[in-house]
Parts: structure tokens; sequence; C-alpha cells
């Protein structure tokens, strides 16, 4: 529930962060309830950004979108996206440390910098959001080294900064959106985007590929035994009923990437939201993907709990390197 009295909070749920202003009173426990209004992931394509080809005439971006549950009117939504190359810790809310005239005069002061533009850190007020590769990779690695030295100097009571400078095949930057509702409500949402700055050490990510079925798979039985039985989308659920909720990915969403030099294979994760009723774990995961699929467990709600016969499932399916994809199913509930 909304409360214009409360000021900023910033919590971190499964790796996605998201400053909720004019409050929240939501427990850790309701997290995969949908209520009010929420940014439940934000998806960059790609998640690692590689750097343009010098010899070749094109621009590379990454483009950003949202998955937003308002419980009301969609269209009324107003969105604002920026990207920052060196945001502050949570406790100041992320808020960027440079502007980009400071950074433009910067880039102007170093050697080869002349020409170079950086891109505008406001990215729009629409639904979705681009950002192009910033600046040239050795660039962004001489920026690091010193970002790095920086950082190993600042006070932790100051705070210190909101990305880590590892400096090693990627640098972070940070994309933000600030998403408004008609009622005043803000929620504001942090992404992470990776610039792969040496193209050697790095290895590229896509976001995990969604299998053919465009909903969420649901089922009535046991998710082992042969006799479970898919439930259309025309097929009302029973009321106080267990189900099988699943997501299906392509064998390919896993993808084989260097860790530290070392092969390693992606996990992936799945993220549960409903808006009544109970699934029986919020994150699921199955690293062996044998059966193709995420899977849950999922609970309706009595009339008493949720009265609406119309309800809405959403599952946020991650990586571990930046990638997200979702699916979402409405069902009908039996009177």
């Amino acid at each position: 529930m909304i409360n214009s009295t409360v000021s900023f909070r910033l919590v971190m749920c499964f790796g996605f962060f998201v400053i909720i202003a004019n409050g929240c009173n939501q427990r850790s426990s309701e997290y995969g309830t949908l209520e009010g209004l929420r940014v439940l992931a934000i998806q960059a394509d790609p998640p690692a950004l590689e750097p343009p080809d010098a010899d070749a005439d094109t621009v590379l971006a990454a483009r950003f979108s949202a998955l937003v549950y308002t419980g009301g009117d969609a269209d009324a939504l107003a969105y604002s996206w920026s990207w920052c190359p060196l945001p502050s810790p949570s406790s100041n809310g992320y808020a960027c440390l440079i502007t980009r005239d400071e950074l433009q005069a910067t880039v102007n002061e170093v050697p080869g910098g002349d020409g170079v533009l950086v891109p505008e850190f406001d990215l729009g007020r629409d639904s979705t959001a681009r950002l192009e590769y910033p600046l040239p990779p050795p660039m962004l690695q001489g920026m690091c080294a010193q970002l790095k030295a920086m950082a190993a100097t600042v006070d932790e009571e100051a705070g210190g900064f909101g990305v880590g400078f590892d400096c090693g095949a990627t640098f972070p930057v940070q994309v933000r959106l600030e998403l408004e509702g008609k009622d005043g409500a803000t929620v504001v949402a942090i992404k992470e985007l990776r610039l792969i700055v040496d193209s050697e050490a790095a290895s590229p990510n896509s976001n995990p590929e969604l299998a053919s079925d465009p909903q969420i798979g649901l089922r009535e039985g046991d998710a082992d035994a042969k006799t479970a039985m898919a439930v259309d989308t025309s097929t009302p659920l029973k009321r106080e009923l267990e189900y099988v909720i699943d997501i299906a990915v392509t064998a390919e969403s896993r993808e084989p990437w260097l860790d530290e030099n070392m092969a390693s294979i992606e996990t992936l994760s799945t993220t549960w939201f409903v808006q009544g009723g109970e699934v029986a774990s919020t994150r699921t995961s199955d690293a062996t993907l044998d059966r193709g699929a995420l899977q849950n467990y999922f609970e309706t709600p009595t009339p008493a709990d949720y009265p609406d016969s119309q309800l809405e499932i959403i599952a946020v399916i991650r990586d571990d390197r930046g990638g997200v994809n979702w699916q979402r199913r409405q069902v009908t509930l039996e009177d």
C-alpha cells in the first residue's frame, strides 16, 4: 500500500534493485504477491554490450524494456530513463556522482578524446530506452583504473560507489528507470549494464530464450506423474487446489562462458509473482533443465482471500550474468 509520508527505500530482491518512493510496507515474504505499482524486471538486450568494430560503420546499442505491474491503468504511466557511469551507493539512492558535461570535459582532456561525444545521460520518456556504446574501450579501461584507485581511498562512511570496478573485461554502468503512476506513486528501478572492453577475455551474453509456448505452463496433478493434465487457457482453475506451473526455455539459454578464464555454464532461476494464492517458492531453479522448464507449485486462493475471478501469474527468468526474460498468464478461477 502506497503511503506518501514515507521516504525513499531501496530493496534488493534476487539481484534486482528497486527503490520505492513514497513508501513501501511490503515484507520480504510478500515479495511474490502482486499489489500496487511495481517494476518486476528490466531487460537489457543484449545484457552485455560489445564495442563497435572500428572498421565498420555500425552503431551498437542496448535496448531496455521493463516488466511493469500496475494493478490498474497502464496507459497512465510516466517513464523516465537515464544512464550513469558513476552511481552513488544504495544509501544515496544510486544518484549519479558525475554530470554528462563533467564527463565530456574529462574526455576532451584525454589523448584521443577530441571528437568523442559522450551520449546524453537522459535516455527519454518512452516505455523503452536505448543506450549506444558510450566511449572507446581504451578510454573506459583508463577510467576504470582511476575509479578503482579512487574507490580504495574512499571512506566507507562516505558511501563509496554504487558499482564495483574490477577493471577486467567489462566496465559497469547503471541504467535507471523512474516510473510514476497516475496517483503519484513513484518507483525507481536500477539495472546494471556491462560494457565489454576486452572482447577476447569477455563472453557475450544473450537473454534466456523462451520456448515456443507463449504462456506459462499449468498442469493439474503431480509434476512427475504421467497423469498430470495440462490446463488450457479456456479452462477455469479450481479453488484451493495445487497446480504445477512452469516456464519453458530452450536448452541454448544456458550459455557457456569464461569465468576468470575457467569454462562455466550459466545458472538459470525463476522468480514467481501471483495476484492471489500461494507459490511453494518465490524463487526456483533447475540447473540441469532436464524437462526444459523451471517449475513451481501454485495453490489457488480461497474466495475469502481473493474474491476476484481473474488472476495473473508472472514468471521472470534470469541467468547469472544479467540476462532476463519473462512470461505472463491470465487465469480464471471457478466461482
